[in-house]
């Protein structure tokens, strides 16, 4: 097909009001006649390129719940048609070279809708049914890994000397998506005995088990390598209980079906569709239709409930710049704001004038976090600074405008290399004990009174990045690291008392592009707690809060339970890292991207016990190009980071009062 009529195509794509639907990705496949002259008659190179466009402006236009609306019913209409399809391939156009027959043979449209669609229950369920127009799913384990075993050698040389017919990349993408099905699949029939007709057969997998390892080497911390780890894990029998797993997460059967549920036990089958499980709780005439054969896959995953946000909720009230990106944020009193930089400087300001009042600078090292304490008779706060390996506390309540390392009234050393350097610090309620976190995953407590630093007994396995000590609870902490665990300690006891692993997003083919790394936590002051991650999830805790309306004596747990799975939503929110959040009232959580995507939500908590995330404002910072850190309270948020041209930033937005209580969530209740 000639470049005009595929430029054509590309634009009609782009320049279609509204999102695609399945019937699109069906009319370009040929699954169904189509009255867009555009899709009419497409040879197998221009159905590839035509449908990855219709995946990118999918992606771009609707969320992930809905665009899985879009993939089930894809799945519920054309699956078995496409499966058919990648197992018997078309003819390419006449005049093909040979070489690109045979790559096409795995590198086809049909690849790239089944990797679009794997993580969809339906596909699972297609791939274990035993109906007749199932039987070639049995057959795609095989056919995947051969065609791999194939193409090896000659996608290995197109890797490292890229034809110039092809972009930086494309060959380690393809052979990133078919290593990723074949991922998918080895999961989906882990149950298969070993000398099963649907495995991979011992000779085959013998032959790209080095290829797997080679890719994994050379493109370790890539998606490539990433995939290539998996699949020999799996090849090798190294990873039973991931597979199991993962399986368990494309037949939607580890998570309530229920909109707004997040629990993982006692989960019951669904009479009707056998697509998903959902906890045993009443249900009205209205939550029924949720369970219907297009959406259940959707709605038996994660819920999430959007409200219309009042537009105007914050407006940006002042942008500052600083030489130097911001690292660190803390309020002092209502009117002080504290900001550390990476250059080892600290700068507090007037929110009321927005001029400096004081300032600390030569510390040597990026200011990673900033904790203040009220002195008595003085409105200026001290400030307890992590630099480096040490931390310092500074009297900002001096003579002195700016004030030097040798000013610090006490330095303490936590770490036991340059290297190893402090991350977040926490103070406890009652302002007695400080907490620390390490890059070599050690959380650490200092007694105040006496300055002795102990570390607990059980560590991260990974960076330590966040703390934050239980209120009401001084002697207890949680933790969380790139290691994908939150840690609950009692420091007293040196022990943990509850962890918390954040399970792998399933995305297409049921892998995690990103690592679930623990990047932000946030303890409001009633117990509840909140964490971001690195693929974009948010996890929220209602297991350890407090009722601050009720009075009169309750009855207080023996420790903790924020952590407890009952209680907990974990949920895909955001498109990338959210690396920084707080908590303004005890149900109103503000967080923030790497990239300056600022969402505010209520937290519900039903009687039913579900959890309900609930939005009711988002905005793009202006003027940040990479966020670091948070605070907000109940007048105004501030995000700082730094902005494109290099230099720090910090945003300043005004909650605006007449429209401050929409949206507000219920207190909480008994």
């Amino acid at each position: 097909m000639d470049d005009r009529r595929l430029n054509l195509i590309i634009t009609s794509i782009y320049s279609s009001a509204g999102a695609p639907g399945c019937e699109d990705f069906a009319e370009i496949m040929g699954f169904k006649e189509t009255d867009n002259e555009n899709f009419k008659d497409l040879d197998e190179i221009a159905k590839l390129i035509a449908s990855c466009h219709l995946l990118r402006k999918l992606r771009s236009k609707l969320n992930e719940l809905q665009q899985d609306v879009v993939y089930n019913k894809f799945c519920a209409l054309y699956l078995h048609l496409l499966v058919d399809r990648f197992l018997q391939c078309p003819p390419m156009p006449g005049g093909s070279a040979q070489g690109l027959v045979e790559e096409f043979r795995l590198n086809n449209t049909y690849m790239e809708m089944m990797a679009a669609v794997s993580h969809s229950p339906y596909f699972t369920k297609l791939l274990r049914s035993q109906q007749p127009k199932a039987a070639l799913g049995k057959e795609l384990m095989r056919a995947v890994a051969q065609r791999l075993v194939d193409l090896a050698p000659t996608w290995d040389r197109k890797m490292l000397n890229t034809p110039p017919d092809r972009e930086p990349g494309y060959y380690e993408s393809a052979a990133g998506t078919s290593i990723q099905m074949l991922s998918t699949l080895l999961a989906a029939f882990v149950k298969e005995s070993a000398d099963s007709p649907v495995r991979v057969t011992p000779q085959v997998k013998r032959a790209l088990i080095p290829w797997l390892k080679k890719w994994e080497q050379r493109h370790r911390h890539e998606f490539l390598g990433m995939v290539c780890n998996r699949a020999r894990g799996q090849l090798e029998s190294r990873l039973k209980d991931d597979e199991q797993q993962i399986r368990r997460m494309l037949k939607n059967w580890n998570v309530c079906g229920k909109p707004g549920c997040s629990k993982t036990s006692n989960l019951k089958a669904c009479g009707k569709c056998q697509t998903v499980r959902y906890t045993l709780l009443p249900q009205s005439r209205r939550e029924s239709r949720f369970f219907t054969d297009y959406s259940s896959a959707l709605w038996c995953q994660e819920s999430m409930t959007e409200v219309e946000a009042p537009p105007e909720l914050y407006t940006l009230l002042k942008s500052l710049s600083t030489p130097a990106h911001i690292a660190s944020l803390a309020f002092g009193h209502a009117g002080h704001l504290f900001a550390g930089s990476d250059d080892g400087s600290l700068r507090v300001y007037d929110l009321s004038s927005f001029k400096v009042l004081k300032a600390i600078r030569g510390l040597g090292s990026e200011v990673s976090s900033v904790v203040c304490m009220k002195r008595a008779g003085s409105e200026m706060r001290d400030a307890w600074v992590a630099h480096g390996r040490k931390i310092s506390k500074f009297q900002l309540e001096s003579p002195k405008m700016i004030q030097n390392p040798e000013d610090a009234l006490i330095t303490i050393d936590v770490a036991d290399t340059d290297a190893d350097v402090l991350n977040e610090l926490a103070l406890n309620m009652n302002k007695s004990h400080l907490a620390f976190t390490l890059d070599s995953g050690y959380v650490g407590v200092i007694d105040l009174s006496t300055n002795a630093v102990t570390r607990m007994e059980i560590k991260h396995e990974s960076v330590c990045g966040s703390v934050k000590f239980v209120p009401d609870r001084p002697r207890e902490l949680v933790s969380g690291g790139y290691d994908t665990v939150l840690l609950h300690h009692d420091f007293f006891q040196g022990k943990v008392l509850s962890r918390r692993q954040m399970d792998p997003y399933s995305v297409e083919g049921g892998m995690a592009l990103s690592p679930p790394f623990v990047m932000s936590m946030a303890m409001s002051c009633s117990g509840v707690i909140a964490a971001g991650t690195a693929d974009g999830r948010l996890f929220i805790g209602f297991g350890g809060e407090r009722n601050l309306t009720t009075k009169g004596p309750k009855k207080k747990a023996k420790k903790y339970e924020g952590l407890d799975e009952d209680e907990t939503l974990l949920i895909k929110v955001a498109e990338g890292p959210i690396v920084a959040m707080a908590f303004s009232e005890s149900r109103t959580l503000t967080v923030s991207t790497l990239m300056g995507i600022l969402t505010q939500y209520n937290l519900i908590y039903e009687d039913a016990g579900s959890v309900v995330l609930q939005q009711v404002w988002q905005k793009e910072s202006p003027g940040l190009e990479k966020v670091n850190a948070l605070v907000a309270d109940e007048k105004r948020l501030i995000v700082a980071g730094f902005a494109k041209d290099g230099r720090g930033a910090i945003e300043v937005w005004k909650q605006n009062v007449s429209i401050a209580n929409i949206g507000k969530a219920p207190k909480t209740s008994e």
